[in-house]
């Protein structure tokens, strides 16, 4: 559930997304799709203190707002493929990745959207202008879909554009996706998280199927569970676990984690701290070892977060032939005055 803080930090997140578009003349895809997961009276309180704070908007300004509330209104009533007046179900089965183009003016003249539509398979492998390497940026189930309002471009001299890209899954992609929309609920969903340990937090979540998801599949699964209504805890513990998947998902690949450490030094452990990145910087990486640890307890004392370090390097499954990962991000826990961590083993193939 939303609270009382939540809507005036949403409220403050889309006036710097209107704002920045306003004097951009245009809105990028990362500012769109952020307005895309904020919640609709959000966008108009901030439209309403963007007014107030100009002392009123031009007719052109005004208008370019609304055409960025209607494109998430669009959006949200045209994504599911199997929803009665979706746009798949408008424009029918399409071979391969597609790109429509939807003309909004078209309804203030004919009461009713302009739509063209381009897929990979009406061409013969010769493709006009940019269709190509539009297609080659898309999986063979997703549409981009582009929508503009070129009367009002032209009449405003403001960018009336933004697209978003929607699927269409086959039937064992959309039952994966299903699979994977129970354990991201769980992952981001706790009803009372502050009494609970980090074991217990991930009790009866399916990790393995988390990490080996396609990322895409994952970011699909948190949109089928309509982030607008979900509270600011919600979206950034999302935003956590998916920068740990995308992290660990490289170093399964490469194993960095073991170019941190020497040939056989005793267990290991890569805290892996994600705070940094909020002001511009990259994680920070902090590798200790059991005997680090032992011999910093026995000098300086007991200290909390080394004793707990040690404790589970000491697990019965932590050998010296993995590092165990922390990942944690600092800035968020003091944000929400809760743990945001995740710890996963990382063993040699």
């Amino acid at each position: 559930m939303r609270s009382d803080e939540d809507a005036v930090y949403f409220t403050a997140q889309a006036k710097g997304e209107f704002e920045e578009a306003l004097q951009r003349g245009e809105i990028t895809p990362a500012s769109l799709r952020k307005l895309l997961n904020l919640p609709e009276e959000s966008l108009v309180s901030a439209i309403d203190a963007i007014t107030e704070e100009r002392m009123g908007l031009s007719e052109g300004e005004s208008e370019y707002l609304v055409f960025l509330v209607n494109l998430r209104r669009y959006h949200h009533s045209w994504h599911d493929p199997k929803a009665e007046g979706s746009l798949w179900s408008i424009i029918g089965e399409r071979e391969g990745p597609t790109l429509a183009l939807v003309e909004t003016s078209e309804k203030r003249r004919v009461g009713d959207f302009g739509i063209m539509v381009y897929s990979k398979g009406d061409f013969d492998g010769k493709y006009p202008g940019n269709l190509k390497r539009i297609f080659e940026s898309m999986e063979a189930d997703e549409m981009t879909v582009k929508y503009t309002d070129e009367e009002y471009a032209e009449k405003y001299g403001i960018g009336f554009s933004g697209s978003f890209k929607i699927r269409n899954p086959t039937e064992g992609g959309d039952g994966a996706i299903g699979g994977l929309v129970g354990v991201v609920s769980s992952l981001i969903g706790f009803e009372d998280p502050l009494s609970m340990t980090p074991e217990e937090r991930v009790e009866g979540v399916d990790l393995p199927l988390f990490f080996a998801s396609e990322m895409r599949d994952v970011l699909e699964a948190f949109e089928r569970m309509h982030p607008p209504e979900m509270s600011l805890l919600q979206k950034d513990l999302f935003e956590f676990v998916t920068r740990v998947k995308g992290l660990y998902n490289m170093w399964e690949e490469d194993l960095g984690p073991f170019n941190y450490f020497e040939e056989g030094e005793s267990t290991k452990m890569l805290r892996v701290d994600f705070g940094p990145t909020h002001e511009g910087g990259s994680p920070r990486m902090t590798p200790v070892t059991a005997d680090f640890l032992r011999e910093s307890l026995e000098r300086d004392g007991d200290f909390e977060p080394f004793r707990l370090s040690l404790e589970h390097l000491e697990n019965d499954f932590v050998d010296e032939g993995m590092v165990v990962i922390v990942f944690f991000d600092g800035f968020m826990t003091n944000r929400h005055g809760f743990p945001f961590d995740m710890s996963i083993p990382l063993e040699r193939a």
